[in-house]
């Protein structure tokens, strides 16, 4: 064999690999195709045995278009034409037979769409207003040990938030007393005077009763010994306390 026949059996060769090549990688656009036409955009067994039937005989097809132009180059093709001959009755058969058996499939139930799903109202609630402290109510003390008893009667038609200040301006006790009660609670011993803020809807130690809060303080003080009880009355004469202001009473 001299080297002309060497090359042209050569290029027959790659001729008939790179036929079944092509031929194979029309596998993917004539997939797509075929499930966009029977499937529906889905992957099923009617596009892909659709597919493999077409694309064998694309492949067998262009298989046998080398095969003659081997021919025509003065080589034997007989083998060749009956192996394509084979496989592509084969290929036809496998097409056919996978086609007649599966089932029919109508067109596709309806899809019920998703029920809207409507959230309940939400509802605000109407704040109720806070509750007043009890009276007796211990805001703050400054000392644990507090030997003395203080009683205190409010005849005012207004809750009390009470301070009890020491001659050098430091608040020892913080207690609540409410509109015509009476409070009793634990003192330290030692010299004090009281202020106060009034009125009617206790708030919170910030905002006490909101804007119209009012702040007294006493005329007089209160001396307390070990054991001692000091007892207030505020709220029957007026000229009893005297107004302050809102930053002399958290001074």
């Amino acid at each position: 064999m001299n080297n002309e026949d060497k090359r042209k059996k050569i290029i027959s060769l790659v001729l008939r690999f790179a036929a079944i090549a092509g031929g194979m990688a029309l596998c993917v656009p004539v997939t797509w195709y075929l499930n966009s036409l029977l499937g529906n955009g889905e992957t099923d067994i009617a596009s892909m045995s659709g597919a493999v039937f077409c694309c064998c005989l694309v492949a067998l097809t262009v298989l046998a278009v080398v095969s003659g132009l081997r021919a025509m180059m003065g080589k034997p093709f007989r083998l060749t034409v009956a192996v394509i001959g084979l496989t592509a009755a084969v290929c036809i058969a496998a097409g056919v037979i996978s086609f007649k058996t599966m089932p029919e499939t109508g067109d596709s139930p309806p899809v019920s769409p998703r029920p809207t799903v409507t959230p309940p109202a939400i509802t605000i609630e109407e704040v109720s207003e806070i509750e007043n402290p009890e009276s007796g109510t211990v805001f703050y003390k400054k000392y644990y040990d507090n030997p003395a008893f203080l009683t205190v009667d409010n005849a005012s038609s207004s809750d009390m938030y009470v301070k009890l200040r020491d001659r050098k301006g430091k608040i020892v006790l913080i207690f609540y007393i409410r509109a015509n009660d009476t409070a009793s609670v634990n003192a330290p011993v030692g010299t004090y005077e009281y202020i106060c803020a009034f009125g009617k809807e206790w708030q919170d130690e910030e905002n006490y009763f909101g804007e119209n809060t009012k702040f007294r303080k006493s005329k007089e003080i209160c001396s307390f010994s070990w054991g001692s009880t000091c007892e207030i009355s505020i709220g029957r004469n007026a000229a009893e306390l005297l107004d302050v202001s809102r930053s002399e009473f958290e001074k």
